[in-house]
């Protein structure tokens, strides 16, 4: 312990050196550059912000007042984010806004009592024909407790059933096509497949994503089209 201390105390001590081998200059020790100071990010939570502070250039002059010289980067359906060209002798790169979907989505593959699973459907998806299908069938899901009882008066046989009990007739499409609420809501919800159980002991009802993410790709196409319609000329990365 003492000897790897002394050591350590030696090895900071070491003056620095500094040496050239092919072509390229070297130091003796890791030095950390003293970059210059950057623009405080502004974060707001709607695509609509993002677009009324670019177009307001209120710091026109601080960005080069050119709005042309800001780019978007399409980092997720929920992050959108405005970045300068890279400056500076270090060649910094400075991101100016950010716009940040922060909402709660759907608990996809979460089992939800009845009461849950139907408030949350209705309060985190755009309204449609499998939706409806669901809800009504969530709805009018109850617990049966049943027993059998056959005497034929020498000896007496019981049978208990316990299960799920739901209103007949009502044929749930394998895989429901549905929109939920997982972008911004100034562009179009992508619709995508989704698995939908239940179970029972108590009833519990879930939704499980069945398309691999790429409900995420026309997201971000969904997202792209709205920046370019409304901030014409500035360019937009997904």
């Amino acid at each position: 312990m003492i000897k790897a201390f002394v050591e350590k105390i030696l090895d900071l001590a070491v003056i620095e050196h500094y040496f050239t081998s092919d072509g390229r200059e070297f130091t003796s020790k890791k030095m950390v550059p003293v970059e210059d100071p950057g623009f405080p990010i502004l974060k707001v939570n709607t695509l609509k912000g993002l677009v009324d502070y670019l177009k307001s250039g209120f710091d026109g002059e601080e960005i080069g007042g050119d709005p042309a010289r800001v780019a978007l980067h399409i980092i997720s359906p929920t992050v959108v984010q405005a970045f300068l060209p890279v400056s500076g002798a270090w060649r910094n790169r400075d991101y100016i806004i950010s716009a940040t979907w922060d909402q709660t989505p759907f608990p996809f593959g979460d089992w939800l009592s009845q009461e849950s699973f139907v408030i949350k459907l209705m309060a985190t998806f755009k309204q449609d024909e499998d939706l409806d299908k669901i809800l009504e069938v969530a709805g009018k899901i109850c617990c049966e407790d049943k027993a059998e009882v056959i005497d034929d008066g020498v000896t007496q046989a019981v049978t208990y059933q316990r299960g799920v009990k739901k209103e007949s007739g009502k044929i749930l499409p394998l895989r429901p096509v549905l929109r939920p609420i997982r972008t911004f809501t100034e562009v179009e919800q992508p619709a995508s497949e989704f698995v939908f159980r239940l179970r029972s002991e108590p009833v519990t009802l879930s939704l499980h994503e069945a398309d691999m993410g790429a409900w995420e790709m026309v997201a971000k196409h969904n997202i792209k089209a709205y920046l370019e319609t409304e901030l014409p000329g500035i360019p937009v990365f997904v």
